[in-house]
């Protein structure tokens, strides 16, 4: 959501385009949580393709010596 928030700031809406914010806005925060965003997405969709979420439990159990 700040992803889709900081583009729509960054065109202009509901800020001043001369402050210090408009411009690490523009250039700083918003590209970083698109990014953000995008690896997450990619994770998920590997994860929940893959089945991966089961073989790290399992493998986590396997790791933890009985006690």
């Amino acid at each position: 959501m700040r992803a889709e928030l900081g583009l729509a700031w960054a065109f202009g809406l509901g800020t001043d385009t001369g402050t210090p914010f408009y411009w690490l806005n523009l250039l700083l925060y918003s590209p970083l949580c698109v990014a953000l965003r995008l690896a997450t997405d990619a994770v998920l969709m590997r994860a929940s393709s893959s089945g991966s979420k089961h073989e790290v439990g399992a493998a986590r159990r396997e790791a933890v010596p009985p006690g």
